[in-house]
């Protein structure tokens, strides 16, 4: 028999660390080791759950959510009630559907009353911008202590990670991020030893891996969080350079990977590598990849609700593909209520093989993603999102669109919130410049009132197949 008790753990993740637990007083703090060890033992049995267990303890977690919102924000109260939502009256989980699918630029248009910031969380509150890669920056609240439950602990709930010997490496800094922070930032006082924010022809620069090698060094044995695309990058280069890396498992998120590329990355690193399904809007994981199956991942379903929908915003059939749309039950000052991410996917119709109750679910992510080079060699778009966010086009513009015309030539379409002057543009066309690895493609800059809209939404990058 399940004890009440973890049920409860579960539907109450209030409740599960200490109110005065502040970020950068984590590392080596009993108070926040042994209850986060705690929860992730939790989780590792939920995932072998009774599939009406685990419904029954989402369904309670939306409507304790719902319920907050209608009491705490005038803004969400009346949205539920302009769409005939009663969370008192829902009784299974599809009492969601009578709410309309919300992209990025919903949020926007909605601005700060989305927010629920309170006397109650107000000082926990931190925020973090979105990926952008839809070409809309978006800016989140987090109540940092949802933060510790409903991103870090599910960054740990891989099988390879949960071997790991956590308790000793919350002792110390022991994480090297490469790419984009994600949900991380939050922790790099704490578990952090650096984050190399860079491009994957940047890793050709002898100097550049040297520094990601001192850092791994530092943090031995390194959990190394990355892509997939800089993560091959560096792996190519470390067999150039014959060195090995004190790595104790890699984690991967943000892009899908192909099977060829994971055998190659398992013999270069020859360690547990997890690959997670996570979204920084959403901040933190969807779900994590089976250690018997490649590709197929199994949803975090104790926190998060998962549809996929086709281009008429209607759920599709079990093993069709859609595009994911997300509900978070774990965060309560940036509500998520069936978000569509611009990702695609489908469920699968058969519980999997492995034993775990939670279903499971293919993760394709965006499709023709790829700028291609004159040579043919092909550029992910993430890294062009990447390149420029740290040119600062966020600071400039309200959206961005990335087009590919030709094999030679890129249109960078940005709606300003002011005109850049011409030493920002530059920086604009370096950053996008250094991605081409020394190949010839021209950039041409417009600023537009609005960026053209694909089926329903506007999107990021459009490469040279669909132009």
């Amino acid at each position: 028999m399940i004890e009440q008790k973890k049920i409860d753990h579960l539907i109450f993740l209030e409740k599960v660390f200490s109110t005065n637990l502040r970020f950068g007083d984590l590392r080596g703090n009993k108070n926040f080791i042994d209850p986060f060890l705690n929860y992730l033992s939790i989780l590792e049995e939920s995932q072998y759950w009774p599939e009406d267990l685990r419904n029954e303890i989402r369904l309670r977690r939306l409507k304790k959510l719902m319920s907050y919102l209608s009491k705490n924000s005038s803004f969400w109260a009346e949205y539920f009630k302009k769409n005939n939502f009663d969370s008192n009256a829902i009784n299974t989980l599809d009492g969601l559907d009578s709410l309309p699918i919300l992209r990025r630029e919903d949020l926007l248009e909605f601005g700060e009353k989305i927010y629920v910031v309170n006397d109650e969380n107000k000082d926990y509150i931190s925020s973090q911008n979105s990926s952008g890669t839809s070409g809309i920056p978006t800016k989140f609240l987090f109540d940092n202590r949802e933060q510790l439950t409903a991103a870090f602990a599910l960054q740990f709930r891989h099988p390879f990670l949960m071997k790991l010997p956590l308790r000793n490496m919350l002792e110390r800094k022991f994480i090297v991020i490469l790419g984009g922070k994600g949900a991380a930032y939050l922790l790099a006082k704490d578990f952090v030893v650096e984050v190399f924010q860079v491009a994957p022809a940047a890793l050709e620069d002898k100097n550049i891996r040297l520094s990601i090698y001192n850092a791994i060094e530092q943090a031995r044995p390194a959990l190394l969080i990355s892509f997939p695309s800089l993560l091959i990058k560096l792996a190519q280069m470390i067999n150039e350079d014959k060195i090995s890396l004190p790595l104790s498992a890699i984690q991967l998120s943000g892009e899908s990977i192909s099977a060829e590329d994971n055998v190659f990355l398992q013999k270069i690193f020859n360690v547990p590598i997890a690959n997670l399904v996570s979204n920084s809007g959403l901040g933190g994981a969807i779900g994590f990849e089976c250690e018997k199956r490649f590709g197929v991942f199994h949803l975090n379903a104790e926190q998060v609700i998962l549809e996929f929908i086709d281009e008429n915003d209607k759920k599709v059939p079990l093993g069709k593909d859609g595009e994911l749309v997300i509900t978070s039950l774990a965060y309560s000052t940036t509500p998520l209520l069936r978000y569509a991410i611009d990702d695609t996917g489908n469920f699968l119709t058969t519980q999997c093989a492995c034993g775990k109750t939670l279903p499971v679910f293919n993760f394709i992510g965006r499709r023709n993603n790829e700028f291609i080079l004159p040579s043919g060699n092909k550029i992910g778009a993430l890294h062009f999102y990447i390149a420029l966010a740290y040119a600062q086009i966020q600071k400039y513009s309200r959206q961005f669109q990335i087009v590919q015309e030709d094999k030679n030539l890129l249109r960078l379409l940005i709606v300003p919130k002011m005109r850049p002057n011409i030493t920002h543009e530059a920086k604009f066309r370096l950053a996008l410049t250094k991605l081409f690895q020394n190949e010839k493609v021209f950039i041409e800059i417009d600023y537009v009132e609005r960026i053209p809209e694909r089926g329903r939404k506007p999107i990021f990058f459009i490469p040279l197949s669909q132009d």
